[in-house]
């Protein structure tokens, strides 16, 4: 149940990594 956790919160985090780096393609 933790790993599970754990791996939503990375999924998360890699989207949020992913928002970042279109908004700066985009401008």
């Amino acid at each position: 149940m933790i790993e599970k956790i754990d791996h939503i919160g990375v999924a998360t985090h890699n989207l949020e990594e992913v928002r970042k780096i279109f908004q700066d393609v985009l401008g």
